[in-house]
């Protein structure tokens, strides 16, 4: 099974702020630099189970590091550089801010042809940082399993019309209530069961998250405890983890709560220095409690 992550790559910088945070006042913090973007996380994570994982992706200029971190990779350029920045007060996002624009009429047609190669069983994962009718044309080319990554509230809503069959899709609770312009999670979940999605994996953070396959609702829960330094790029591990899960013929969910707690021990958005090693002796303190299950809504 040949897995695939086809997403962005940003520079990002998070500011760490030294006293709380005032408005229209000059704050002191501490800066720190680093690869992301919600395809390079996944990616990075997923390689760390999966070595041969093939990153699609843009990039302005020439990435040594990109080079020495993906067994297969295929880089577009992109100018100017996708940035994102984040301020944050201890482990909270306070505000984010994102450059994304020179993604907005980026082309992937040269993404088309090797998707088009790959088989029924392998894994496609995409962000939604390149235009959405790229995406679309991307997904309509490959017979690959296609799993989409909501990516954010503001990217998942332009795919409110989308229909094209899927076989997963992982959104947070805030990015659900976008998608299917409803509030309470009872009408959320029907609405997402409605669409002809396979698997769809609804993160609800510290509650847990729900996953509905083959007709049924699982409401599971992580009951380690948790503590982390940097809780940004945890929705992104998740993914990485579970489609780890898939590929490895091991419990996706075990695998996806293992690499959030992971990744929320880095500085940075990903588990860069993690090792397989650490990953597996990590997961025997993990525990997957299922909270509830129930039938699709009639």
């Amino acid at each position: 099974m040949k897995c695939v992550v086809v997403g962005a790559t940003n520079l990002d910088m998070t500011l760490n702020l030294e006293a709380s945070l005032r408005l229209k006042d000059k704050n002191p913090v501490s800066v720190h630099e680093s690869f992301g973007g919600v395809g390079y996380n996944i990616a990075l994570g997923l390689s760390k189970w999966v070595p041969e994982v093939h990153f699609m992706t843009a990039f302005e200029g020439p990435s040594d590091r990109l080079v020495k971190t993906f067994k297969a990779l295929t880089i577009l350029p992109v100018s100017p550089q996708p940035r994102f920045i984040g301020v944050m007060q201890g482990e909270k996002v306070e505000v984010a801010f994102s450059a994304m624009e020179a993604l907005d009429t980026f082309s992937c047609e040269a993404f088309k042809n090797p998707l088009s190669q790959l088989d029924q069983d392998d894994i496609v994962v995409f962000d939604l940082n390149f235009p959405v009718e790229e995406v679309i044309d991307l997904i309509k080319s490959t017979p690959a399993k296609v799993f989409i990554e909501a990516t954010s509230a503001h990217k998942i809503e332009k795919l409110r019309t989308f229909n094209l069959p899927l076989y997963g899709l992982k959104l947070n609770q805030l990015e659900a209530e976008v998608l299917t312009e409803e509030s309470s999670l009872e009408a959320i979940t029907k609405n997402l069961e409605s669409r002809p999605i396979q698997t769809i994996i609804l993160t609800l953070g510290a509650l847990g998250v729900m996953v509905f396959n083959q007709g049924t609702w699982t409401h599971s829960k992580d009951m380690h405890p948790w503590k982390s330094i940097n809780d940004s790029g945890i929705g992104d591990a998740f993914m990485a983890g579970y489609i780890a899960g898939l590929v490895r013929d091991e419990d996706p969910l075990l695998n996806a709560f293992t690499m959030s707690y992971i990744t929320a021990q880095f500085e940075e958005a990903t588990a860069f220095d993690a090792e397989l090693n650490t990953l597996i002796q990590e997961r025997k303190n993990h525990h997957v409690d299922v909270i509830s299950r129930r039938p699709r809504s009639t």
